[in-house]
């Protein structure tokens, strides 16, 4: 047991408290599992395989607006292998998997692919030194509002693409740093949607952290973010944050992370430009199988639009997973966006506000086999009156883990 303790402990340790939204339930997903539940009943073993087919029905296949809406059932087979390795100094993890959708009423390609990949080292050099390194890469075309970039319909297929690698360094018992850099990129296959979403972002961050009691950690942070459009160079920005904050355990199920402070802008078109940055994440274990995950943030996002607009975007993420019975397991997401993007010269500026809300339920036949369904409703609302969509999507399927 106490070696267990101990491998928590360094995962939490040097990663903190990571909170999103649930990956959507949404069969086009490839997030290797259907329903997103990240509490099991079940211990997991180092190595998993799992067979997925959902069959499902999309009323907006092509995210456009009501009026010219495509409607079609689908079909999603997913296959999926994970493995969690390790020992006391070092945590690894896998998870690989690759798909098909195939719509019966679409017109033309009718089939979408998926793909995912997701690795995860944690290592502890010595008392002092911890090594962290995350990747996570999906192939796929519907939008998976977890990601927190700007993709808010579909665009065809596309791959995303995120690695980071932090030091976690403990100079004194109560004096630390992180030192951190993160890549992220997006890259469509459509032409049509490669000249203003593609694009690298690479974020260089150091964390200045002290121990005020034995609960809580007061951080000092800066951050400077590249980000560079492969087709559009006007677009490309680069940003500095400075930020201030804490990390909180409330109780051995109760953790929270703030930082708040400002950013400073410089467009490459477009000149500079300031905002307040605030990011907010919780995480809340109230029951031995529920779980509710949490969080926020505001402040410049990149602006995928052909001319130089600067976006100050607000983002709330919330996911419940609730044991309904030792079996029943439900799972709730709710996404919800604000996009402001300002007026140049050329163009009146305008607004987006994109909500994504998700429901799951799973329910074990075996300890192998689940069966599961899903409902998730997206809806853009957006002064731009051509972008504005509504889209539902219901799926029912099964599981097969091994």
């Amino acid at each position: 047991m106490k070696k267990f303790s101990g491998k928590i402990a360094l995962i939490a340790a040097a990663t903190g408290l990571i909170c999103a939204a649930s990956p959507s339930a949404y069969a086009g997903t490839a997030d290797g599992e259907n329903g997103g539940s990240t509490i099991s009943t079940v211990p997991l073993p180092k190595f998993r395989v799992s067979l997925s087919i959902l069959e499902g029905y999309d009323d907006n296949v092509f995210t456009t607006t009501d009026s010219l809406a495509t409607k079609s059932w689908y079909n999603t087979a997913q296959a999926d292998v994970f493995a969690d390795l390790g020992n006391s100094r070092t945590v690894f993890t896998l998870g690989v998997g690759a798909g098909l959708t195939y719509y019966y009423s679409r017109p033309g390609d009718k089939s979408d692919k998926l793909a995912h990949l997701s690795l995860d080292i944690v290592h502890k050099v010595n008392d002092r030194l911890t090594i962290t390194f995350n990747s996570y890469n999906t192939y796929q075309v519907q939008p998976q509002f977890d990601l927190q970039v700007e993709q808010n319909r579909v665009n065809g297929q596309y791959y995303y693409t995120s690695q980071s690698l932090s030091a976690a360094y403990q100079w004194t018992r109560r004096f630390s740093t992180v030192t951190s850099y993160q890549m992220t990129g997006i890259f469509y296959e459509e032409q049509s949607a490669k000249i203003t979403n593609d694009y690298i972002q690479q974020t260089f961050g150091n964390q200045f952290r002290y121990l005020l009691t034995p609960t809580t950690t007061a951080v000092a942070e800066y951050r400077f973010g590249l980000v560079n459009y492969l087709y559009e160079n006007a677009l490309n920005v680069t940003t500095n944050y400075g930020l201030v904050g804490f990390d909180h355990t409330f109780s051995p199920r109760f953790t929270m992370s703030l930082r708040a402070g400002g950013a400073i802008q410089n467009q490459k078109v477009g000149g500079t430009s300031t905002s307040p940055y605030a990011e907010l994440t919780a995480n809340y274990q109230y029951q031995r199988y529920s779980a509710i995950q949490g969080y926020l943030n505001y402040g410049f996002q990149y602006s995928n639009l052909a001319v130089a607009q600067s976006n100050k975007a607000l983002r709330i993420g919330i996911t419940d997973t609730q044991a309904i019975t030792p079996k029943l397991i439900a799972t709730l997401g709710f996404f919800y966006e604000h996009d402001d993007y300002s007026s140049t010269p050329s163009v009146a500026g305008y607004t987006d506000d994109t909500l994504n809300v998700n429901l799951g339920l799973r329910y074990p036949i075996t300890p192998k086999l689940n069966i599961q369904a899903n409902y998730q409703h997206v809806a853009l609302l957006s002064s731009v009156a051509s972008q504005r969509y509504n889209q539902n999507v219901v799926s029912f399927g099964a599981n097969y883990s091994f």
